[in-house]
C-alpha cells in the first residue's frame, strides 16, 4: 500500500458539529481567566521546533494541545508568517485564556502595523476547537482581525479545512470571523457555533474576503450555526467581499443581526470584482435596523464594477429591513457597469420593510433575475414587488404568497412582476413545463418530508478506490483497468507520488463514474512555499470504451488547478490514447481540460462532451500542452465557460499546438484574452471548428492569437463557426 500524503482533494469527509452553550442576549460568557493565551510562557510553546512533523505536505506539523495551537499565534505575533503545512490531531478546548488569533495585521491590543499573515495549510481532520474567546475592550483597529486565523493574504495558496469550532465567542471591531477575520484563503469543510460580534466586516466563516496576487478567496461546503451580530456589513457566511471570491455549497442557519446596513444571511456586502455564490441556502433570520438586508447577498455596491452570480441559492428565513429588503439579494441604484446575475434561486421565508421590498432580488439595468420564485409573504408601506424590479419579457420569475390569487398576505402598493401563480399545489413550481429552462433538482435540491433542501457536495471516489489491477503493466501486458474505482485507485496512487515511469494501462471495458467526485490523476500546486508536485509518468489506453459522467466539483481557486481526467502529466515520453469521456461536469481554477489539465505527453485519438468550466489555460481535451508536445487526431464537443479575466481558453487545448482535430462545442469567455476554436495560442494545422467562439480581444476561429510569426504557422484550418469579441478578432486567428 502507499502512504497518501497531505493532499487537497475535492472534498473531504467532514462533519460539521453544534454546539451546546445556550448564548445568552448580551453575549457575556467569558473564558475561565481574564488574561490571553500569550501573556504566560507556559500557556505557549515558543518554537515550532516542539511540535512533530516538519512542517511540509508529506509531514505536517502535528498539534495535539491548546499550547501546541498557541504557538502558532505566539510565532506570528513576534516571529513572522507561517507558511507551513499543520494537521489536528486531537480536540481542543481554548476556554481557559482569551485567544490571540494566528496572523495579525496589527501586533495584539496596539496600532502598531506587523502584517505578519498565516500562509500555509491548516488541516482540522474533523476535529473540534471548543471555547474560543476573544477579546476586545475597546472600538479601535487594535482589536480587528479576530478569529481562530486573524490575517492571511499572500502571494500563494492557503487553506484551512476540516475544521469545526462550537462554543465560542469571537468579538473584535472591523474583520471579525468565526474562523478568519480577513484575507484570501480555501476555506472548506468548516463549521462554525457560538457567537461572532463586531462593528463591521463580520461573519460566521470569514469577516472579509481580500484578493491577493493570483489567490482568491474561495469557501466551500462551510456551516455557520452561530449568531452573528454587528453595526453593518453582516454575513451568516461572510461579511464583506473586497475583491474576487466565491461561495458554493455553504449553509447558514445562525441569525445575522445589523443594527445599522448591510445584512445577508450568506455574505452582507459587495465592494467590487465579482462574487459567485452558488448552490448555498440560509434558514436563519435575517434583519437590519436600517437598510439593505438580504435572504443570501445583503448588498451589491453601485460602484468599483461590482458584479455578483447568484445561481441555485434557497433562502427560507425571515428578513426584516426598513428600505430595501429582499429575498435573495440587493443591488441598489445600480450603475451601468454593475452586472448582478440572480438565477434558480427560491425565497421561502417572510420578507418585510417600509419600501422597496422585493420577494427575489432587486438588479440594476445591466443584470438579469431569471427563473426566480419567491413562495413567502412580502409586506410593507409601498413599492412592493413580488419578486424582482427586472420586468424582462424573457425572464420568468413567478409569486406565490400565502394567497397568492388574491394577495391578501401584501400590503401597501403592489408591483408584481411577470405571473402571478395559483398555489393551492404549493410545488407548482417544481413543474418543468413552466421554465424556460429545466430546474436542477436532481443535482441541487431535494424534497425531505416536504421541505426543500440543498444536496449536500458528492463523496469522492479515493473513499471506495481499488488500488490492484491484472497486468505487470509491460506494453504486451498492461495494467488492466476495469471498474471506476480502480480508475479512481490509479489516482490515489499517483498522487501518492509512484509515478509509473514507463509502464502502460490499458481500460478493458466502460466505466461510470457517475455519483462521486473524482480526484485528478496527478497534480501540481502551489501552496505555501513548497511546490507540490506528482505527476503521471506512464502511459494510458482508453481502449475505445466510453468512461461517462466524470464529475469533479471544483472551485476558481489555485488548490483546484490541474484538473481533467489527468491533471498533470511527466515530460518524457508518456502517451495517452483512445480515450472517451461523454457527459463530463468539470469546475476547476487554471489549466483544465476534459484528458489532461496540464500535458507534456502526446495525446491521440480522445474525445470530450460535456461541460468544462474554470478560470484560465481552458480546453476541451488539454489546458495546457508543452510545445515539444502534439494533440492529434482528437474531437472535442464539450462546452467551455470562464467568466473570469484571464486567458489562453480553446475548444481543444487552452495553450498548445493541435493537428487533425474537431471543435463542436461552443465557447463562451467574454472576458478573456487568447481564445481560439482549437488553440488559445500556439500552432494549429489541418483542423476544423464547428463551435460558437466568444471572448474578450485576440480571439479566432481556430486560434487566438501569436506574439511571433516565426515559431506558429496555421495551415489547412477551417473555421464555420461564429466569432465574437471587442478587439482583435479574426475567422481564424485573432
Amino acid at each position: 500500500m502507499f502512504a497518501v500524503g497531505l493532499i487537497l482533494s475535492s472534498f473531504d469527509k467532514q462533519t460539521s458539529t453544534k454546539g451546546e452553550i445556550e448564548w445568552t442576549e448580551d453575549f457575556s460568557q467569558t473564558p475561565q481567566n481574564t488574561d490571553t493565551w500569550l501573556d504566560n510562557p507556559d500557556y505557549y510553546i515558543a518554537s515550532l521546533s516542539e511540535l512533530e512533523g516538519s512542517g511540509t505536505s508529506k509531514d505536517p506539523y502535528k498539534i495535539y494541545t491548546a499550547r501546541e495551537l498557541a504557538g502558532l499565534a505566539y510565532y506570528t505575533q513576534n516571529t513572522g508568517s507561517l507558511s507551513n503545512y499543520f494537521v489536528l490531531c486531537d480536540n481542543i478546548d481554548l476556554s481557559a485564556h482569551y485567544w490571540v488569533p494566528i496572523g495579525c495585521y496589527y501586533k495584539y491590543g496596539t496600532t502598531t502595523s506587523q502584517q505578519r499573515q498565516f500562509n500555509g495549510v491548516f488541516d482540522g481532520q474533523g476535529y473540534t476547537i471548543s471555547g474560543l474567546y476573544t477579546e476586545c475592550p475597546e472600538q479601535s483597529a487594535a482589536y480587528s482581525y479576530m478569529g481562530l486565523f486573524g490575517y492571511s493574504s499572500g502571494n500563494q495558496y492557503i487553506a484551512i479545512q476540516n475544521l469545526n469550532i462550537v462554543d465560542s465567542y469571537v468579538q473584535g471591531y472591523q474583520y471579525v470571523g468565526g474562523i478568519l477575520g480577513f484575507g484570501s484563503a480555501l476555506i472548506r469543510n468548516c463549521s462554525f457555533d457560538g457567537v461572532v460580534s463586531g462593528s463591521s466586516r463580520v461573519g460566521g466563516i470569514i469577516g472579509c474576503g481580500d484578493y491577493a496576487s493570483s489567490c482568491n478567496v474561495s469557501i466551500l461546503n462551510c456551516v455557520n450555526y452561530g449568531k452573528i451580530n454587528a453595526t453593518m456589513s453582516v454575513g451568516g457566511i461572510m461579511g464583506y467581499s473586497a475583491d474576487n471570491g466565491e461561495i458554493k455549497f455553504c449553509r447558514n442557519e445562525g441569525e445575522v443581526v445589523s443594527t445599522g446596513n448591510n445584512a445577508g444571511g450568506i455574505a452582507g456586502y459587495l465592494l467590487a470584482d465579482t462574487l459567485k455564490i452558488i448552490k448555498c441556502s440560509n434558514i436563519g433570520n435575517i434583519s437590519s435596523e436600517a437598510n439593505y438586508a438580504a435572504g443570501i447577498l445583503g448588498q451589491v455596491y453601485q460602484g468599483n464594477r461590482a458584479e455578483a452570480l447568484i445561481y441555485d441559492c434557497l433562502n427560507k428565513g425571515s428578513v426584516v429591513g426598513v428600505n430595501y429588503v429582499a429575498g435573495i439579494s440587493l443591488c441598489t441604484y445600480g450603475r451601468n457597469y454593475n452586472n448582478v446575475q440572480v438565477s434558480h434561486c427560491i425565497n421561502e421565508g417572510s420578507i418585510s420593510g417600509q419600501s422597496y421590498v422585493y420577494g427575489t432580488a432587486h438588479v440594476p439595468s445591466v443584470g438579469q433575475c431569471n427563473n426566480t420564485v419567491n413562495t413567502g409573504s412580502v409586506s410593507g408601506t409601498e413599492y412592493l414587488y413580488g419578486t424582482t424590479n427586472r420586468f424582462v419579457a424573457d425572464n420568468k420569475n413567478y409569486f406565490g404568497g400565502n394567497c397568492s390569487q388574491n394577495m391578501t398576505e401584501i400590503s401597501g402598493s403592489i408591483y408584481s412582476s411577470t405571473l402571478v401563480q395559483d398555489m393551492q399545489d404549493s410545488n407548482w413550481w417544481q413543474d418543468q413545463t413552466v421554465w424556460s429552462e429545466p430546474w436542477d433538482f436532481e443535482t441541487t435540491w431535494q424534497l425531505v418530508e416536504g421541505q426543500l433542501q440543498l444536496i449536500p457536495p458528492l463523496e469522492s471516489w479515493d473513499d471506495v478506490a481499488e488500488t490492484t489491477f491484472q497486468g505487470s503493466g509491460t506494453e504486451e501486458d498492461p495494467f488492466q483497468i476495469s471498474s471506476a474505482e480502480q480508475l479512481a485507485g490509479l489516482s490515489v496512487l499517483v498522487n501518492a507520488g509512484n509515478t509509473f515511469q514507463g509502464q502502460y494501462f490499458k481500460v478493458t471495458q466502460p466505466l461510470d463514474m457517475g455519483g462521486r467526485n473524482f480526484t485528478p490523476i496527478g497534480f501540481k500546486q502551489l501552496l505555501v512555499s513548497e511546490s507540490l508536485s506528482v505527476r503521471f509518468a506512464g502511459n494510458f489506453d482508453g481502449g475505445g470504451f466510453e468512461i461517462s459522467n466524470l464529475t469533479m466539483q471544483g472551485m476558481q481557486h489555485g488548490a483546484y488547478s490541474n484538473h481533467g481526467l489527468f491533471g498533470y502529466t511527466n515530460s518524457g515520453n508518456s502517451i495517452i490514447k483512445n480515450i472517451i469521456l461523454t457527459d463530463v461536469d468539470i469546475s476547476a481554477g487554471s489549466y483544465v481540460g476534459g484528458i489532461v489539465g496540464r500535458a507534456y505527453a502526446t495525446i491521440s485519438n480522445c474525445q470530450v462532451s460535456g461541460k468544462i468550466s474554470g478560470y484560465s489555460n481552458l480546453g476541451g481535451i488539454a489546458g495546457y500542452l508543452s510545445s515539444a508536445r502534439t494533440i492529434t487526431d482528437c474531437i472535442n464537443y464539450a462546452d467551455i465557460t470562464s467568466e473570469a479575466d484571464s486567458r489562453r481558453i480553446g475548444g481543444i487545448v487552452g495553450e498548445g499546438p493541435a493537428e487533425n482535430c474537431e471543435n463542436r462545442g461552443d465557447i463562451s469567455a467574454p472576458n478573456c484574452d487568447y481564445v481560439g476554436g482549437i488553440s488559445g495560442s500556439l500552432s494549429v494545422s489541418d483542423s476544423v471548428n464547428y463551435g460558437n467562439v466568444e471572448g474578450s480581444k485576440y480571439v479566432g476561429g481556430i486560434s487566438g492569437g501569436t506574439s511571433s510569426s516565426s515559431r506558429y504557422s496555421f495551415s489547412n484550418v477551417h473555421n464555420y463557426g461564429r466569432v465574437s469579441a471587442s478587439n482583435y478578432v479574426g475567422g481564424l486567428v485573432g
